[in-house]
């Protein structure tokens, strides 16, 4: 109780601190007057004076416990200055009103009262505000006298005494304005040493503020000088190159943004085409000479997604989708990109297994593994040389695993890529998947990508292992794990539109990309479906707004669009519509729905650019989950 009545005290809107402490007592005094002249009331009731007498008391008693608690509301309001003057000016009337009552002679424990408005301006209020208050408490005083000689009834009940009425006076003046003065030069020593106390306890915490922050200054040097100490035992020559390291690696997290930007767009891009395309050789006859440049169109675009695919892969902004594929297929696909990047003066020699087992693995992510390893090669023959890309079906043993304590029995696909470059020493070797290790020159790697290869290949259950001597090239052969292969997963077929699953349900369309939009309402109304588009998430959240009470089935959105994303879009259309299906669609993934390149749990997605093919049936199956 204690601490919320001092909790209560203090919390008073005053910037002023000096005020703003002696505002607390102020407070107390208030209600301890308030208290006090209610509590006289009864008294004022049972006195046996005249009726006249008792009214007046009264009128006194409650006008000043009304100022009073007027001056205890402002006081609460931060009004510091107009709260003293009002108590003031309350008390002022009621011993105004007391006196009348009882005459100067019969009232010096009265003419004693005036000392507590005199008081409260010397201690609390302003020199003028002080020299107001004596000058009011003289003239009540000598109104009265003036009252009593004049016209006694006017004055008061009682009979005047002229012998006392002067000197009372005079005594009255004198005493005031000596208790006035005491009080002025007592208050104004009291406020500077309030004032000094104040910018004592002020310096006093600005030297404790800057005491701790130089305590911690002096903690963070010392631990640093330690560091710093501990880093002078090792190789400065090794420490200068980690720093252009880190700088280097930089440089590439921003073309990695670059890159993924520029995906963005082109997905937009593709996803028009492709589907346009697919839309155009659905409605021809099959022996329509269209047909073939259709195909063509098609086969084009689609090298086109696998190079975007790559920049996604490169900048880190494609979504890790394992599924069950062969190797062949894949290398086959980056054929002409790994010739564009090893250069005409290094011969490529791709030897595939014949009936090749497949695995299951993020095609992005093994493209990223040959093209890093492709780089390294080119870089390791600057006179030019030969580059060879080979797959088998291998089974590892005990004898094999004994030797490699990372590896487990099995049957595995073994990926190997060797060149015939400058190779590499043993301390070389040991140290090659470290991050940030590199032998090129100055601004020509990270030292980043060999460590990317090992994380990728340990997350896909397989090994990496690496030969190579001096002048004799480098050999790395890549072990990724078996896997039954799935002809209904692996088999390419395109289906016709009249082919693909129907519906007859609502589907909300959210794409700022105009070809995009069109292109995938367009598929969506040729299924059955009634589609509702708008170019943005605002847009698609007024529309429904527009049609609330009206069944809305699936919200199809893009993620990243102006004015409002797709998650936010999602949100809300999930309150107005609650058993609403909800399918993100997008080129480049951020961590809006995305988080460590996995989706998150619950999320429906179809990354773009996508066939009319794949967006039906995913369409068709987040309405049927």
């Amino acid at each position: 109780m204690c601490v919320s009545l001092r909790r209560w005290l203090n919390d008073v809107p005053i910037r002023d601190p000096i005020a703003r402490q002696q505002a607390a007592l102020l407070q107390i005094m208030l209600v301890g007057l308030i208290i006090t002249t209610t509590a006289s009331m009864p008294l004022a009731l049972i006195a046996p004076v005249e009726p006249e007498v008792t009214l007046l008391s009264l009128s006194a008693s409650v006008l000043l416990i009304l100022l009073t608690f007027t001056a205890l509301t402002l006081l609460r309001r931060g009004r510091f200055n107009l709260s003293v003057a009002t108590v003031t000016g309350g008390l002022l009337l009621a011993l105004a009103l007391l006196l009348t009552l009882g005459g100067l002679a019969n009232s010096g424990a009265l003419l004693l009262g005036f000392a507590i408005p005199i008081a409260l301006d010397g201690l609390l209020a302003s020199r003028r505000a002080l020299l107001l208050t004596f000058g009011l408490s003289t003239l009540i005083v000598s109104l009265t006298a003036i009252l009593e000689h004049l016209s006694p009834p006017l004055a008061g009940f009682v009979t005047p005494h002229d012998d006392i009425t002067v000197i009372t006076v005079g005594l009255f003046t004198l005493a005031a304005g000596l208790l006035g003065l005491f009080l002025d030069r007592f208050g104004a020593v009291l406020r500077d040493a309030l004032t000094a106390a104040l910018a004592r306890e002020q310096e006093l915490e600005r030297v404790r503020a800057a005491l701790e922050t130089r305590t911690i200054e002096l903690e963070r040097e010392i631990g640093e000088r330690a560091r710093a100490e501990e880093q002078l035992k090792q190789d400065l020559t090794e420490r200068r190159n980690l720093e252009a390291q880190l700088l280097q690696a930089q440089k590439m997290e921003s073309v990695g943004r670059l890159a993924g930007g520029v995906a963005h767009d082109f997905n937009n891009l593709l996803t028009a085409i492709t589907g346009y395309a697919d839309l155009a050789l659905g409605t021809l006859p099959h022996d329509a000479e269209a047909r073939d440049d259709l195909a063509e169109i098609i086969k084009a675009a689609g090298r086109a997604c696998e190079l975007v695919r790559q920049l996604l892969a490169f900048a880190r902004k494609q979504i890790i989708e394992p599924r069950i594929l062969n190797l062949n297929d894949l290398i086959d696909e980056i054929d002409n990109l790994l010739r564009r990047l090893i250069g005409a003066d290094i011969e490529l020699t791709i030897r595939p297994a014949p009936n090749l087992s497949s695995i299951k693995a993020d095609p992005g992510q093994i493209e990223q593994v040959l093209i890093n390893l492709a780089i390294n090669a080119h870089d390791a023959m600057p006179d030019g040389g030969k580059l060879t890309i080979e797959t088998t079906d291998v089974v590892l043993d005990d004898k094999h695993v004994q030797q490699h304590l990372d590896v487990t029995t099995g049957p595995y696909v073994l990926l190997t890529i060797s060149d015939t470059g400058i190779g590499m020493t043993e301390v070389i070797k040991q140290q090659i998947f470290e991050p940030f290790f590199t032998t090129k020159g100055l601004g020509k790697g990270t030292g980043l990508g060999m460590a990317t290869c090992y994380g990728i290949i340990k997350q896909h259950g397989g090994h990496i292992e690496v030969y190579s001597k001096p002048q004799h090239g480098a050999t790395f052969n890549i072990y990724l794990p078996r896997v039954e292969a799935d002809d209904a997963v692996s088999a390419r077929r395109r289906a016709t539109l009249e082919q693909l699953p129907r519906g007859t349900e609502t589907v909300l369309l959210a794409e700022d990309e105009l070809a995009v939009r069109a292109l995938a309402g367009r598929i969506l109304r040729t299924q059955g479906y009634s589609v509702l588009e708008a170019a943005d998430g605002e847009a698609a959240l007024n529309l429904a707004r527009s049609r609330e009470g009206l069944r809305i089935d699936l919200l199809l959105t893009d993620v990243v669009m102006p004015r409002m994303g797709g998650k936010t879009l999602a949100e809300q259309i999930v309150i107005m519509y609650p058993g609403i299906k909800v399918l993100f669609t997008s080129g480049y993934t951020d961590d809006t729905i995305v988080h460590f390149g996995r989706l998150d749990p619950g999320v429906a997605f179809i990354q773009k650019p996508f066939s009319p093919s794949a967006l039906a049936h995913k369409v068709r199956d987040v309405l049927d989950s």
